[in-house]
């Protein structure tokens, strides 16, 4: 073999080289650019599904909210009624207010955080007074506040070092009577304003016990006051 021809195979060899060594450049930063991309689209995936289970879980926490507020509206209002203790009776009033204004929705998904602060800050403020009607004179009462009742048994205990007294009562619906400390009652017209069928309860009945002894004593007590 001439010179000539060594020389020009020798040439032919590097350039053959040289080209496939820019392919093998040009596939490694095809499959780099390809990673980039499925990585950036699992990364997307990945942060749609944490919006998406985060949006799922502030919708039922709003649901819960809504149940709550719902009921808390249902039993805001004065009520007042009457008390026998011993050969006495004195007239009781009740006033429950909720600690937040009912949240109506605007459309937009609120975040775990705004509906969590709400479900944490949403309670009830109680005020009970009793007097003598006859003399007006020797009332005895409380605010207790931070009251959080039962919305499903339809039950409230109020209860407080600041309170001379303890008090539980229920939700009554007219259909059961005032003066019946009914519980099964109490229970199915919880369900009902929580199915949105009750807008307001006219009646609570209870008991009130002294923080001074063991005696116990019954009251009922009618809206008379939104």
């Amino acid at each position: 073999m001439s010179r000539k021809q060594i020389l020009g195979g020798l040439i032919a060899l590097g350039s053959a080289l040289l080209f496939a060594g820019c392919n093998a450049e040009k596939s490694k930063d095809k499959v780099k650019e390809y990673t980039d991309i499925q990585s950036q689209i699992e990364s997307g995936n990945q942060v749609a599904a944490e919006r998406q289970f985060l949006e799922a879980r502030a919708k039922t926490m709003e649901t819960d909210l809504e149940r709550r507020q719902r009921f808390y509206q249902a039993i805001s209002g004065t009520f007042e009624g009457s008390i026998q203790v011993n050969d006495n009776e004195y007239n009781i009033r009740l006033t429950l207010t909720p600690s937040l204004p009912r949240y109506v929705p605007t459309g937009r998904v609120r975040t775990v955080e705004e509906v969590a602060s709400d479900l944490t800050n949403l309670y009830l403020n109680v005020q009970v007074v009793q007097w003598n009607p006859q003399t007006n004179f020797g009332s005895v009462g409380c605010l207790i506040t931070n009251v959080r009742p039962d919305i499903v048994k339809g039950r409230i205990n109020v209860v407080s070092e600041n309170c001379p007294n303890l008090y539980s009562f229920v939700i009554v619906d007219d259909s059961v009577g005032i003066g019946r400390l009914n519980e099964t009652g109490a229970s199915t017209l919880a369900s009902a304003i929580a199915e949105s069928r009750v807008d307001a309860v006219s009646h609570l009945s209870g008991r009130m016990q002294p923080t001074s002894n063991a005696s116990v004593y019954s009251f009922s007590a009618v809206r008379v006051q939104e």
